[in-house]
């Protein structure tokens, strides 16, 4: 805000930066452009559901993986027996709690900072969930296309096969009701000398 040349307009246009350099709590909140940006892809990609949940879920991990952080980080910073004191040890932390993976180096010593532990342990486990789920889903329609596809070709042959039969058949008749007029079934063709 002190780098812009024209305050007033940053301020008005820019509430969210305003509020959190006031309330320091509210700096994850920053996190909603990224949202924004995020539900814009979504908008486009909306074609393509299996892109559109990719996308969803990127971002959802990306965004839980930074709230995570600076919430943490602003919660155990301070904390006496604290061992998450910088932003990096934060990042760490968000991304093997979210992972479930857990070395157990670093972890929260505050009763908040368990709690949004907790909120990050849920988070990971859902998101894998929907990420598996979503796997599954694309392949599931991919076999079922395939599917589709090869029952339309077999109901085609089978449709080939009775009219070819049929036709047979009306060959046969005619072969019977009139044998001068008997229809001639084309043999191979010779080649006609030139």
């Amino acid at each position: 805000m002190l780098l812009t040349p024209d305050r007033w307009a940053f301020v008005r246009r820019h509430p969210l930066d305003l509020l959190a350099v006031a309330l320091p709590l509210i700096q994850p909140l920053r996190l909603l452009r990224l949202v924004s940006t995020l539900l814009l892809l979504g908008r486009r990609a909306r074609n393509a559901p299996q892109i559109t949940l990719t996308v969803y879920v990127a971002g959802a991990v990306v965004g839980l993986l930074m709230f995570g952080s600076l919430a943490v980080l602003q919660v155990e910073r301070d904390a006496p027996d604290g061992n998450i004191r910088t932003i990096g040890d934060a990042v760490w932390w968000s991304f093997t709690t979210m992972t479930t993976v857990g070395y157990g180096d670093l972890a929260p010593t505050t009763g908040l900072g368990r709690l949004l532990a907790v909120g990050l342990m849920l988070s990971g486990i859902a998101l894998l969930g929907v990420v598996t789920a979503n796997i599954a889903a694309w392949f599931i329609s991919r076999f079922e296309r395939d599917n589709a596809e090869e029952m339309r070709q077999t109901a085609l042959l089978e449709a080939l096969t009775l009219e070819v039969a049929a036709l047979r058949a009306e060959m046969a008749d005619l072969a019977r009701t009139s044998p001068s007029v008997a229809p001639k079934v084309p043999g191979p063709v010779s080649p006609t000398p030139p």
